[in-house]
């Protein structure tokens, strides 16, 4: 009942006490390099897996540089290499990253052309709890070392920067592609939608039109007099509509059920929304 098992003291990247046993420090990785041999290589390392920032001090990703210095003795000539990448599965990033908005895609891209964000970083954050928000994002890219601190400002909000040449490879390479592929099969899904209307498919209209209300819309989104509440759904399908190459959306104000004609190189059709 009263076992000491349930009462850790816990000292995260963000605490000071113990910073220097996260990874190896520039002294331990000139020791290193001395030791073996490879202190020409002390640039290319530092560039390649420096970078993290724990509460001020600077630290090197130590798989890295183990496996790299291993390389070394293989071959001398041999260059960097993505090693951290791969210690572990990157599935809990790739489903945040099959929610992010474009909001989230622009910040990514920030990042990877040398910028930073300000994020409210969560560490307490459970697995049950990492899923509900898209915002935890950011504090899961920061604990599992896809980003490091650069700074922090009197509102408590963590500047987070890329920490080196590795990392920004990843983002560049596999979080780019993972977006690439998301977008993809919207535009996949979005195609379909609108053909159902073509084909008069109404099953599948309604199914279309439901899952991008789900996704879309908030309760005050149709805060309005009832025979305005469809001028909201109407806005939606224009917007969709308009993603078609080929089609002509024209819609008409004057009447109280307006009507969308929409067209393609086959046929011309309205549909009365």
């Amino acid at each position: 009942m009263f076992t000491g098992m349930n009462n850790f003291n816990v000292y995260t990247v963000k605490d000071m006490q113990y910073n220097q046993y996260f990874g190896f420090t520039h002294m331990e990785v000139t020791e290193m390099l001395e030791y073996y041999g490879f202190m020409e290589r002390s640039d290319v390392i530092k560039e390649w897996y420096d970078g993290y920032q724990f509460s001020g001090l600077d630290i090197y990703c130590p798989w890295d540089v183990i496996s790299y210095c291993h390389a070394l003795k293989m071959n001398f000539s041999i260059m960097p290499q993505n090693y951290w990448v791969n210690t572990s599965s990157n599935d809990i990033i790739r489903k945040f990253i099959n929610k992010a908005k474009s909001v989230t895609k622009s910040e990514i891209e920030l990042l990877i052309d040398g910028g930073s964000v300000k994020k409210k970083i969560r560490q307490e954050l459970t697995y049950r709890d990492l899923g509900t928000n898209i915002d935890n994002l950011w504090s899961l890219l920061f604990t599992t070392g896809y980003l490091t601190q650069c700074g922090e400002d009197d509102g408590g909000l963590t500047e987070l920067v890329i920490p080196n040449k590795e990392v920004h490879w990843i983002f560049v390479e596999q979080i780019q592609e993972w977006f690439a592929e998301e977008t993809a099969k919207d535009s996949t899904t979005l195609e379909q939608f609108c053909k159902a209307f073509e084909e008069n498919n109404v099953a599948a209209i309604e199914e279309g039109f439901t899952f991008y209300l789900k996704k879309m819309i908030r309760i005050r989104d149709t805060n309005a007099r009832k025979e305005r509440k469809e001028n909201f759904y109407h806005g939606i399908l224009l917007g969709l509509f308009s993603n078609m190459d080929g089609w002509i959306i024209m819609s008409n104000p004057r009447l109280a059920m307006a009507t969308v004609t929409f067209s393609s190189s086959r046929r011309i059709r309205k549909s009365a929304l």
